[in-house]
């Protein structure tokens, strides 16, 4: 994640890959972040492609279900987001939306939601309603982080 996190996804999606053997408690985490960092390396892959990582996060989430704690909810919220984020890239942007709404009923405030969202609503003509989630992102995000920076840029191109 932290290689994910500073925008090195081919490393992150490789380190993630090797993790797969052997990770049976840790499988839900290692199917949504290959589908992630897939999707950031390659967003104009073919349907097929998104269509099997969209599944393999479905499958995550079933997962992380079957094992979270009681009230655990902030990781299901990420790999909602994730599910969001493909959904977006694959053109269903009202199944985005419903997504990242969940994703954000689950737990609210989470920057990378807002910004997943604020790009939904931007593909959706909705430019007001995407400036507002942008800029909201932008509050929540550690003003020297990635994420207020993606905000930054984000806004920029809203018109």
């Amino acid at each position: 994640m932290a290689l994910g996190g500073e925008g090195r996804f081919s490393e992150a999606l490789e380190a993630t890959e090797h993790a797969v053997q052997g990770a049976d408690e840790h499988r839900p985490w290692v199917l949504n972040n290959v589908a992630w960092f897939r999707a950031h390396l390659r967003p104009e892959a073919p349907a097929e492609e998104r269509v099997a990582w969209l599944a393999a996060v479905r499958e995550a989430q079933r997962l992380l279900e079957a094992q979270r704690p009681q009230g655990w909810t902030t990781p299901m919220s990420y790999f909602i987001g994730t599910e969001a984020e493909l959904l977006r890239l694959g053109g269903d942007l009202q199944g985005a939306l419903a997504a990242v709404d969940r994703a954000v009923a689950v737990h609210s405030g989470i920057p990378y939601q807002l910004l997943i969202r604020s790009k939904v609503l931007a593909a959706m003509g909705r430019p007001t309603d995407a400036r507002a989630a942008a800029e909201e992102a932008l509050r929540k995000a550690h003003p020297e982080s990635d994420q207020a920076a993606k905000a930054t840029r984000l806004l920029a191109t809203i018109a």
